[in-house]
């Protein structure tokens, strides 16, 4: 029974192999479609059966194969996605870097949680923009934060992710031009 159980197991294995390299879309640093020798991530797709026409969306590095975003959207015909709800993107140990909020397509809102203080943070956006409020993200070996009032930047700070008191920072003007910069120094 052992043998005739084993081609079925083969069988029903390759057809879900080939389901997920059929959904796979092989993506670059841009977020353009382009061939797999050329991407820096990847993305599974399948239906999301709570939404019609919407397809629960995970995208994963393709070097190291960590999850660097998930969400409900829907590809048009260029395979651009249109997010709905929440969308979560995730640094590179796996932990959630911030979650982002859309309405058909439109971002309305970001949450974030200060590394160093657990504080949480939101951010709108008014017409496709950030808007007011407060947001912190990890890129690389930093922490960004950036302060917005009513679309202008008030503060953009780069905090070295592992020496708090090491810091880049920047004030604007009403017209978003630079008008101080600083940095300090590890020993504050």
């Amino acid at each position: 029974m052992y043998k005739k159980l084993l081609p079925i197991a083969l069988l029903f294995s390759s057809a879900i192999y080939s389901q997920t390299a059929k959904d796979t879309l092989w993506v670059n640093a841009y977020d353009e479609t382009t061939t797999k020798a050329l991407a820096s991530s990847f993305r599974v797709s399948k239906p999301f059966k709570q939404k019609k026409g919407y397809e629960e969306i995970t995208t994963y590095n393709k070097e190291t194969k960590a999850i660097e975003i998930k969400g409900i959207g829907s590809f048009d015909s260029n395979k651009t996605i249109s997010y709905d709800g929440k969308v979560t993107y995730y640094n590179a140990d796996g932990s959630i870097n911030f979650d982002m909020f859309f309405e058909e397509g439109n971002a309305i809102k970001i949450t974030s949680t200060d590394p160093f203080t657990q504080e949480e943070y939101t951010l709108t956006y008014e017409n496709g923009y950030p808007y007011d409020g407060t947001m912190v993200q990890l890129y690389k070996n930093s922490y960004f934060y950036y302060v917005i009032n009513e679309g202008v930047y008030l503060s953009y700070i780069y905090v070295n992710k592992d020496n708090a008191n090491e810091k880049y920072l920047f004030t604007f003007d009403d017209d978003n031009n630079i008008i101080d910069e600083q940095f300090i120094n590890a020993a504050g």
